[in-house]
């Protein structure tokens, strides 16, 4: 799996209407189980691309990293090298942008993976919140949703003009 391969998808992506399926299908090709309606905005490649399933209805973002093995086994454990472990990401999940996930770790349905969030172990709770370094629990989903409903944008209040509804939309203080 190449970056030239992956940089031809993404190019055919952006000139092809924007068509997740266009990049779902380049990662396919390389052994990925992808479900449907799922958007991937970052180079999920690696060297075990057979190794992870991805579910249906989920968004991985810009600059995720999937590792599939580690490798510094070979520096503790004599004549030994590489630790394999599947990744498995349920159904209507979403993981934020830098995060990492590391081999073996499997991801309930309904979650939400923090931007920056290091996942090294599994998330078995489903609708469940989680990050940091190392990634915990943080919330559930439902409390991120009474949490955030004010301030997120409507879609079916969008008007013609994007950034004039931007402007309009209600800020979020922390």
């Amino acid at each position: 799996m190449s970056q030239v391969g992956y940089l031809i998808a993404k190019i055919k992506y952006v000139f092809g209407g924007r068509n997740p399926e266009i990049i779902n299908d380049y990662f396919r090709k390389q052994g990925v189980r992808i479900g449907n309606r799922t958007h991937i905005f970052s180079n999920i490649s690696n060297g075990e691309p057979y190794l992870i399933s991805i579910g249906d209805d989920v968004t991985i973002s810009n600059n995720v990293s999937l590792i599939t093995h580690d490798a510094s086994v070979k520096h503790y454990v004599e004549n030994k090298t590489d630790v394999f472990g599947k990744i498995v990401i349920g159904n209507n999940c979403f993981i934020g942008m830098s995060s990492v996930i590391l081999p073996g770790v499997h991801i309930a349905d309904n979650c939400i993976i923090g931007a920056g969030s290091v996942v090294t172990k599994s998330v078995k709770e489903k609708g469940t919140v989680w990050g940091g370094n190392p990634a915990k629990q943080i919330s559930t989903v439902e409390t991120l949703r009474k949490k955030y409903e004010e301030y997120a944008v409507n879609l079916t209040e969008i008007k013609e003009s994007q950034s004039e509804y931007i402007s309009s939309v209600k800020l979020i203080e922390k």
